[in-house]
């Protein structure tokens, strides 16, 4: 139950820290991303075993509903501002499905 509560945690803090220090790297929201995931696997295991399953579907889901949105908008993929909105918006929906584990873990 530590690692499931400590790794994501660990991984929004050194998000939280490289933004105020104004250091942007695309492919960090999707590692803290990755340790959230893996916080609900580990945090949901026991009670709710498809769990893990269902937030893979919806991080999946709203990356094809993004994907959507820009080629509706922009008719074109910009991958730089693709890949930055992408990556804080699953990493947003990361973090409500690591928080669910938390509470239904208790």
């Amino acid at each position: 139950m530590l690692i499931g509560i400590i790794l994501p945690l660990a991984g929004l803090a050194l998000w939280s820290v490289s933004r105020a220090l104004q250091f942007h790297s695309r492919v960090l929201p999707f590692l803290v991303v990755a340790l959230e995931l893996l916080g609900v696997a580990s945090l949901a295991a026991a009670k709710a075993p498809n769990t893990i399953w269902v937030a893979l579907f919806t991080t999946t889901a709203i990356a094809i509903l993004l994907i959507i949105y820009f080629l509706a908008h922009d008719y074109d993929l910009l991958f730089a501002r693709y890949f930055t909105t992408l990556g804080r918006v699953l990493l947003l929906a990361a973090t409500f499905w690591w928080l669910g584990a938390i509470l239904l873990s208790l």
